[in-house]
C-alpha cells in the first residue's frame, strides 16, 4: 500500500493539481436557497418554518458537512506535497 501511495504522490505535481483545482466547478449549496425562506420578517430564524422544513434543513446541513470535510481532506493532501517544486518534478 506505502509504495502504492509513493507512486501515486510521483505523478501529483503542483502544476497537475492546480490545472485540476481549476476544473472544478462553483458549488452552490441547498442551504443558500433555502436559508432566505426560513426566516421571518425581523431576519431571524422563523422556528415554525425550520421545523416544517427539517428534513430539507438536515439535508443540507449534510451537504455543507460533507462538503467541509472533503475540502479538508483535500487541503491535508496539498500540505503533503506542499514542499515540492516544479522544478524537483522535473528530476
Amino acid at each position: 500500500m506505502r509504495l502504492e501511495t509513493e507512486a501515486v504522490m510521483a505523478t501529483l505535481t503542483v502544476p497537475r493539481i492546480v490545472a485540476a483545482l481549476r476544473k472544478v466547478p462553483a458549488k452552490a449549496f441547498r442551504i443558500t436557497e433555502l436559508a432566505p425562506h426560513l426566516i421571518d420578517a425581523k431576519g431571524k430564524a422563523d422556528i415554525a418554518k425550520c421545523i416544517d422544513q427539517q428534513g430539507e434543513l438536515n439535508l443540507a446541513i449534510t451537504e455543507v458537512e460533507v462538503y467541509v470535510r472533503d475540502t479538508k481532506t483535500a487541503a491535508r493532501a496539498l500540505r503533503y506535497i506542499g514542499g515540492r517544486t516544479s522544478d524537483e518534478d522535473d528530476d
